[in-house]
């Protein structure tokens, strides 16, 4: 039996913030997997197959993160008269562990939609073959070997695991007033610019930001 101790609390309206946070390293995994595929025969001095690989295998890990924490909140507080706001999910990066702690009516629908393009079969065997490439993929410079990996499984069970998510945050998740809160803000600088005169502050102020870059 699982210990208190290998799950994090997270509060249940917390989980739009999960899920926004995974739908990002997927974007990412996406954008470079066709960056990759674009630039495929032409000398590069960069490899961006870890941090495709990386990005790819953590957005997994968040998404069956984030059902998890949706059936245990779904298990434990839904229909009571007074539900709470907190819910848990596993720790660790373990991919295997993970899809298999998660509520058979979950797994079921996962593999239902990946069906058309992967069977049941392969869909478990990536879980097995691939479990703990997360770590594997940052440190890739630490091994020896061939390093392997499927993009395209991974590229499958995430579109299922995105669909379930997208599916319950927009018509199962249970929102009252009181839980709501302002969410959390953030802060990045993305361009500095030293000017000398009004012409030049003008200047930049009628770019934009990705002219700027």
């Amino acid at each position: 039996m699982s210990k208190k101790d290998d799950f994090t609390k997270i509060k249940y309206s917390h989980l739009s913030k999960l899920y926004m946070s995974a739908n990002g390293f997927k974007s990412t995994f996406e954008n470079l997997k066709k960056q990759s595929a674009e630039n495929l025969g032409i000398i590069q001095y960069e490899n961006a197959t870890p941090a495709t690989a990386t990005n790819g295998l953590f957005a997994l890990e968040l998404y069956l993160k984030l059902i998890y924490s949706f059936d245990y909140w779904e298990k434990t507080q839904r229909g009571k008269e007074n539900c709470i706001n907190e819910t848990q999910y596993p720790k660790g990066h373990k991919l295997y562990e993970l899809f298999n702690q998660l509520e058979e009516k979950s797994t079921r629908t996962i593999l239902e939609k990946t069906v058309s393009e992967m069977s049941n079969a392969d869909v478990g065997e990536f879980f097995k073959n691939f479990s703990n490439d997360f770590a594997k993929w940052r440190y890739y410079f630490e091994s020896s070997g061939c390093m392997e990996g499927d993009f395209y499984s991974l590229g499958i069970i995430l579109t299922a695991v995105y669909n379930y998510c997208n599916d319950y945050i927009n018509y199962k998740m249970y929102s009252p007033e009181e839980w709501i809160e302002s969410d959390t803000n953030t802060s990045v600088t993305m361009h500095k610019a030293k000017v000398s005169s009004m012409e030049e502050l003008n200047d930049l102020q009628n770019k934009s930001l990705s002219e700027l870059m």
